[in-house]
Formats: C-alpha cells, structure tokens, sequence
C-alpha cells in the first residue's frame, strides 16, 4: 500500500528512506520526519508509515508539527531563496512581454532585496554558536561520549561560518 503512495507522490530518496526498515519504536519519529520533509498530508504520511490516521493526528497536534513544519519551511535561508525566486520571476515576466519593469515592480524589487539583505546581516556567529552550545549540553546530558566525539566538528564548523561570513558568502 505504501509504495502506492511513494509511486504517486514521487518521493525524493531521503522520503524514501524514511519508510524503510520501520519498527514500532521509530513510527512517531518517522512519520514526524515525513511529515516535515515533504507536503504530504498527515493522512498520506499515516498510509506510508503504516499507522493510523487517528494515531497520527494524535502525535501531530501533540508535538504540534504544523508549527515545526512551518518553522523549518520560514528559515531565513527559504525566505531569501524564496524572494530570488520571485524576483526572477517579475523579471522574467517584463522580459516575454517584451518591456521595461513597472515602478511597482521596480519598487518590489527593492523591497524584496532589502530584506534579502536584512535577513543575510541576521545570520551572525553569535546564533549559530548559541544554538551549537544549547544543542551540545543537550546532547551532554544524553549522550557525553556522542558529544566529546562532536565537539571538534562543531568547532570546525564554527570555524568554517567565521570565514564565510567575514567574506560575506
């Protein structure tokens, strides 16, 4: 039955993945998984991970995974890809019509790479080392080998994200 749903929904492998080798100990995590990766419907995800839609629904409106959905899809990251995108867009338009862009459309544009520009400032060292500290204690108190086996590619990475964002990448 699921492979029905995975045939009609053309899932990218990383959904694919998902869905194999389940246990009833993984069920909640894979349908959450599912769920955030995809636009499938909490219906549809029940049918791929074999569980029931009631049982579902249960798990979504307690761990409320419309809001985690909606707050991985608003990243600063899509919201800038995003405004490209609709940039090309109103310029691809002006181009098949064979005219100039319209003041509204000009002025558009300016807001929309003000906020582009707005968002990159935001994404400074201090959040990403915020969250990597918040997420390393974390993981300490769950798993300290896990963590002393991070915590040097954590620190590479934040050494990585100092010199991208010194040069503005």
């Amino acid at each position: 039955m699921y492979q029905f749903y995975i045939n009609k929904h053309r899932l990218t492998m990383q959904e694919k993945l998902i869905v194999m080798g389940r246990t009833k100990a993984q069920e909640r995590n894979q349908a959450l998984e599912l769920y955030l990766i995809s636009k499938l419907t909490l219906k549809e995800v029940a049918a791929i991970v074999k569980v029931s839609e009631a049982q579902v629904g249960k798990w979504a409106k307690a761990d409320n995974w419309a809001v985690q959905r909606s707050a991985r899809q608003t990243t600063a990251a899509t919201i800038i890809a995003n405004h490209y995108t609709m940039i090309a867009q109103i310029q691809e338009g002006a181009m098949t019509e064979k005219r100039l862009l319209t003041p509204a459309e000009m002025h558009g544009i300016r807001e929309m790479a003000g906020t582009i520009d707005k968002l990159n400032k935001k994404l400074n060292i201090g959040n990403y080392y915020m969250i990597l500290e918040e997420f390393t204690k974390e993981l300490m108190l769950i798993d300290m080998s896990a963590a002393k086996v991070l915590a040097p590619h954590i620190r590479e990475f934040l050494g990585k994200k100092v010199k991208q964002l010194e040069n503005g990448a």
